[in-house]
């Protein structure tokens, strides 16, 4: 009993002592964060210190007034660029002592830009990112459709990057220009979120469907996005950043003239296919009457062979969107072969294999369609199904 008693005067107070170390420690860790930061912080503006990871801007420390309230609610403070309202996303919390606010933003604040700290609306400090030490790698890499005369009633734009972009924020940076010179107003539909592949390296962009269509009220007040006869520039900044917050490596454009209306469906019956020998390492060779879809048509070409066993292939497009290139894998014996194209396939107006995007409901509809097939053989022989 007197063991027991021993024991038990010895542990609570260690438990006790042991809670608040581990409180300390946790205490004395943000305090350490902070402190070593402060030799890469020489943007102390108005009670602001930037936050630097190498060369990343990763966070901004806000020196609060405690008279003024402003720690009231943390979550009341705001970052902003300063050549635009549009909010930081990020985390905020306060760390240290009730003076101090940590702001994390989900990308890095990217190089040489001045940003304001607004707390309940009220600008209350600023501070601006040094400039880059590192050297931007981040660059367009193509833009489809390739091809430099586009319809006039073009839907998309693909912007395809060589590393992952911030999101959100594309309206800032792309641009269409007539060949006078002037900036076109409201030509881009204003989605959010923003159509990004899963890498966030590939940006759809489109024309505003609502401009397009005829007879739909934004087409009767604003007119079509293109008209045809004119020439434009799609010019993309280089002030975009990257996920990083490395900006491009330059500015991009392209410029284009832009054609009639295109309202016909593709019809792959139109198609020249140039089929390959038995046992040959030659692809099968498709060209189109058009420019299609860049990207939906690496979604829906395929092959199948006569028992309907899907053939497992490759697909190269051709350049400026007009045909393509199909390797099998293993290479094809002698027998029958189908292509099957699915009916979602666009050109560049938006027309499917179904019926033309600026479609009259009025009218009589045929009747849609899955997919279309092509058939083929080894001997070169081809018919539409």
């Amino acid at each position: 009993m007197v063991i027991w008693t021993w024991l038990h005067r010895m542990i609570v107070p260690y438990k006790f002592i042991t809670l608040q170390l581990i409180r300390l420690s946790f205490v004395l860790s943000l305090i350490f964060l902070f402190v070593i930061c402060l030799p890469g912080c020489n943007n102390k503006q108005e009670g602001s210190e930037v936050i630097y990871d190498g060369d990343k801007a990763v966070g901004v420390v806000i020196h609060a007034d405690p008279e003024k309230g402003l720690l009231a609610n943390h979550s009341l403070v705001q970052i902003k660029p300063m050549d635009h309202a549009e909010e930081i996303l990020g985390n905020s919390a306060i760390i240290g002592n009730e003076n101090l606010i940590a702001f994390y933003p989900a990308v890095p604040f990217s190089p040489g830009k001045t940003y304001q700290v607004f707390y309940k609306n009220k600008l209350i400090s600023e501070f601006k990112i040094r400039n880059s030490t590192s050297v931007a790698s981040t660059s367009i890499t193509a833009v489809y459709p390739s091809i430099d005369k586009l319809p006039a009633n073009l839907l998309k734009l693909y912007i395809v990057f060589s590393a992952p972009m911030q999101e959100s924020v594309s309206s800032k940076y792309i641009q269409v220009i007539d060949e006078k010179g002037d900036t076109l107003k409201d030509v881009f539909l204003d989605l959010q979120p923003e159509l990004w592949n899963e890498s966030r390296t590939v940006l759809t962009t489109w024309f505003d469907p609502g401009r397009i269509k005829r007879d739909l009220q934004p087409n009767l007040e604003k007119g079509n996005p293109l008209i045809a006869g004119k020439q434009y520039k799609v010019i993309v900044s280089k002030r975009w950043s990257d996920k990083e917050g490395q900006q491009l490596t330059n500015d991009f454009q392209k410029q284009f003239v832009v054609i009639r209306r295109d309202e016909k469906v593709p019809d792959p019956t139109t198609w020249k296919l140039i089929v390959p020998p038995a046992n040959s390492s030659d692809p099968l060779k498709i060209s189109f009457d058009e420019s299609l879809d860049y990207f939906l048509l690496t979604e829906c070409i395929a092959m199948i062979d006569a028992q309907g066993r899907p053939v497992k292939t490759k697909i190269e497009i051709s350049p400026g969107q007009r045909g393509v290139e199909i390797f099998p894998t293993p290479f094809l014996s002698p027998g029958k072969y189908k292509l099957r194209v699915l009916s979602k396939l666009e050109d560049l107006a938006g027309n499917n294999l179904n019926r033309p995007f600026d479609n009259d409901l009025r009218s009589a509809q045929k009747k849609e369609v899955p997919y279309v097939e092509l058939e083929f053989d080894v001997a070169g022989n081809s018919s539409a199904l």
